[in-house]
């Protein structure tokens, strides 16, 4: 896939101008081309070959009831496993270009599964005292009601949304969630979203709060 540069960079800088209108920086808006297949959008690392975004976070949570997988700094932390150093629409914009469109779940009955329409493989990285860690993020959440791991997924793009000039995801800072949120970006596809006292983090696998980690999102092509 080839990315038009100046196009990435219009199309970001209108984004950000329309959902920042009133709180736009430099910081916030830079675009970095690293080389022909890779850019920074802020924090944010989208390499366009791979089909692959990695972001940088920390360890918010070891133990308790998780709604939300990774959140922005502000955002729920008090059920949120990760906290992601990025602006929301970075990823909103960054899964767009990668030419995924969102799912519109609108219409869809609470209680059914999407897991055939997943498009992400999301991947969690750390390294603690020269050893490296790495597996999927399902291992890393605890399903309270069947005893295990939640079940490996690849996750559902659904989109943020726009209301009244506000792009939601950069207000409630929520990214990544278990339980159903029609704001988030990503969802968890399967229907145990409807429960918000399933899942708890795997405190067995976990590393200590403040751990740094990467969050890696492989996107699945040709699932639409």
């Amino acid at each position: 896939m080839k990315i038009n540069f100046r196009l990435l960079v219009l199309l970001t800088t209108l984004f950000a101008n329309f959902v920042f209108a009133q709180e736009s920086t430099d910081e916030k808006n830079s675009i970095i081309k690293l080389n022909k297949n890779e850019y920074k959008l802020g924090n944010l690392l989208l390499d366009i070959d791979a089909n692959k975004i990695t972001i940088p976070g920390i360890i918010n949570m070891n133990e308790g009831i998780i709604e939300v997988f990774a959140c922005s700094p502000g955002g729920k932390l008090h059920e949120s496993l990760i906290v992601a150093n990025i602006l929301p629409y970075h990823l909103q914009v960054a899964l767009l270009l990668l030419g995924i469109n969102p799912t519109d779940i609108n219409d869809v009955k609470i209680t059914e599964s999407l897991e055939k329409f997943g498009q992400i493989e999301i991947i969690v990285k750390w390294k603690i005292d020269d050893e490296e860690t790495e597996m999927r993020a399902e291992k890393l959440i605890w399903n309270l009601s069947q005893g295990k791991p939640m079940q490996e997924v690849n996750w559902l793009f659904i989109g943020s949304k726009t209301i009244n000039g506000v792009f939601v995801a950069n207000d409630n800072k929520s990214l990544i969630t278990t339980f159903n949120d029609p704001y988030t970006i990503i969802e968890n596809p399967l229907s145990t979203r409807i429960n918000d006292e399933l899942y708890e983090v795997n405190k067995t696998l976990l590393p200590p709060i403040g751990t740094p980690v990467e969050l890696v999102l492989n996107v699945k092509a040709g699932l639409q």
